[in-house]
């Protein structure tokens, strides 16, 4: 279930276009005259704001895409596709929330609340911007228990659409990451870290500086929290998990490149591949080979093939997999 269909503003395939676009435009006025009040009397900056901010600012990309057509990207090599309506009425729900927590005055502790899938802001100070990150909560959680993190981070996007940013990456990561997948009973963390920059630099510090937003606002278990990525994302995570080995009680990686020389630090670390063998050889190293090289270590390791699959992967069974592989370890 998603949550952020719950809010006031629920536009569907069957609604008018042009009615959609007056409806939605009358909001976005009033959610940027909330936004100039808010600045003018120092709403919350840490969350709240930056969320404020970026739902706008999705809304208005999707509103300047044109709801006639769902497609956001036709080339050869790229065919985004969306349900226009539904991520316009996620962005103004989106905005909704974050103006009810600034009416109430509520703090950034108060995402402890969210549940379900939600896609909030934070501020960074690394470079004075607001950046998006995703979330998922279980409906049942108790903040009387502790729960694992798992850090999921996503691969490589067209170039075509980086401009759009925290718009288009809502599109991306529903499909990448199979919203309504089973979860495991896990908080998740999907980074933005900066679009197609690897997670270094600015990006590497949205990633740990979104978890330590993850680790503020709930009750995590710091002996089972987990890293993951895909294609790019999984090149960043082997490196994250090299690099941060301390904080990490397993890693899984999807179609990557491995950097060997890192192969070392992490020879104390459970780790899992997963690669489709249709995959083009250009676009992921042997998982194979760097999983030998573990093992030569004493590593603890799983490769799983998908033979049907090429660079995504977006079966259940994957699903299923890294969750249980991530449930059998804890760190120490």
């Amino acid at each position: 279930m998603n949550t952020e269909m719950q809010g006031p503003h629920r536009f569907d395939l069957f609604s008018s276009p042009s009615e959609v676009e007056t409806a939605a435009r009358a909001a976005l006025a009033g959610y940027r005259e909330d936004l100039a009040r808010f600045e003018r009397e120092g709403g919350e900056p840490r969350v709240w704001m930056p969320t404020l901010r970026l739902a706008i600012k999705s809304a208005e990309r999707i509103l300047a895409s044109g709801l006639e057509d769902n497609i956001i990207v036709r080339d050869e090599e790229a065919d985004l596709r969306c349900d226009k309506m539904a991520e316009l009425s996620r962005a103004l729900n989106r905005a909704d929330l974050a103006v009810g927590h600034l009416d109430s005055g509520d703090g950034p502790d108060a995402a402890a609340a969210l549940r379900g899938d939600v896609r909030i802001g934070y501020h960074t100070e690394v470079d004075d911007t607001d950046q998006p990150f995703c979330l998922f909560a279980p409906f049942d959680y108790d903040p009387t228990k502790r729960y694992p993190l798992m850090v999921r981070l996503h691969g490589m996007w067209y170039p075509e659409i980086e401009e759009d940013g925290w718009c288009i990456q809502s599109y991306e990561w529903d499909r990448e990451f199979v919203r309504y997948a089973p979860r495991g009973g896990f908080i998740e963390l999907y980074p933005y870290g900066r679009l197609n920059e690897g997670y270094r630099d600015a990006g590497l510090r949205d990633v740990l500086d979104t978890m330590a937003l993850a680790e503020e606002f709930f009750s995590i278990d710091l002996d089972r929290v987990y890293i993951m990525g895909s294609s790019m994302g999984a090149a960043g995570a082997w490196r994250i998990a090299a690099e941060h080995r301390e904080r990490f009680a397993a890693a899984a990686f999807v179609v990557g490149i491995y950097d060997q020389a890192l192969a070392g630090k992490l020879r104390d670390l459970p780790v899992m591949f997963h690669y489709g063998e249709k995959d083009a050889p250009e676009r992921v190293s042997s998982p194979q080979e760097t999983a030998e090289l573990l093992r030569g270590m004493g590593a603890t390791v799983e490769v799983v093939a998908h033979p049907d699959s090429g660079h995504r992967i977006e079966t259940t069974d994957y699903q299923l997999s890294y969750y249980r592989f991530f449930a059998r370890h804890r760190r120490g």
